[in-house]
């Protein structure tokens, strides 16, 4: 797959894995459209990239993907653009930590918004026309939060589950026209996603957690060899296979043990896992 002059669509660009991708894609020659929520850190971004590679080009759209507006807005900007794109990243995503039960509805769906909705539009959006070119790669990213049960992170965890599920059935319909859909699953990524979600690191994790460029970096490559689920790092390819000999009681308790144990006791409900 020849990626001079081709172009890549990322979306939650202006920081972590998002911006990451963008780096990492424009040196290798691609030309972007960077779309997240603050403009003014797209425009930055944008004189960054200009004045290191003036030969590519760099779109900057805002949109907000918690909006039902926020997808058609994309795919609305690249038809006027005559931009198809030949990557697709669907990068933008958010959590929230805490007791469901104490969560406002407003974040709750707003988080189903952007993690499956959004995501979900997109790749409707834009297969048809990659599908017309017979080549091209979507790269959704997950967890491996997806693969688990999430107490005091449910809604979080199950939204990654369904981009995991929906990655891995729509490669299979694809595969055989030349795209393919692949879904990288990392685990905790030093970016400001853990302060979005008012998430504590646990101390086992201390000094351990990869930056999001190096894991960036590790998803596109495999992406565009056409892998169905990446995970980062030997670690979580080793725990994803260890919970398969897990019955789903003992793992849901073990995780709502970690879960919980960075949960202020007044936050805290039914400890009870079955």
């Amino acid at each position: 797959m020849s990626q001079a002059a081709k172009w890549a669509l990322i979306t939650g660009a202006s920081s972590g894995l998002g911006k990451a991708f963008a780096q990492i894609l424009i040196s290798w020659g691609y030309q972007l459209i960077i779309s997240a929520r603050r403009m003014d850190v797209l425009v930055a971004l944008q004189g960054d990239f200009k004045s290191s590679y003036p030969l590519l080009r760099v779109e900057v759209i805002a949109a907000d993907l918690s909006e039902a507006s926020g997808a058609q807005k994309l795919a609305d900007f690249c038809k006027t653009q005559g931009i198809v794109p030949d990557l697709l990243i669907n990068n933008a995503g958010f959590g929230a930590f805490g007791a469901f039960a104490d969560a406002t509805q407003a974040k709750t769906l707003g988080m189903v918004d952007v993690n499956c909705r959004s995501l979900t539009a997109l790749c409707q959006l834009f297969l048809p026309a990659m599908l017309a070119k017979k080549q091209g790669r979507i790269l959704n990213v997950a967890s491996m939060a997806g693969f688990l049960p999430g107490p005091y992170m449910a809604v979080y965890y199950a939204s990654k589950a369904y981009v995991i599920s929906l990655g891995m059935a729509l490669d299979a319909e694809v595969r055989k026209s030349g795209l393919r859909v692949s879904t990288l699953c990392p685990g905790p990524v030093n970016t400001e996603f853990a302060s979005v979600a008012d998430h504590k690191v646990h101390p086992s994790m201390a000094g351990k957690i990869p930056g999001p460029y190096e894991v960036a970096l590790y998803g596109l490559k495999k992406a565009l060899i056409g892998k169905r689920i990446v995970i980062y790092g030997i670690g979580f390819k080793f725990l994803l296979f260890f919970t398969r000999f897990l019955s789903r009681s003992l793992l849901l308790r073990l995780m709502n043990t970690f879960q919980s144990a960075r949960v202020p006791d007044s936050a805290k409900h039914d400890q009870t896992a079955n």
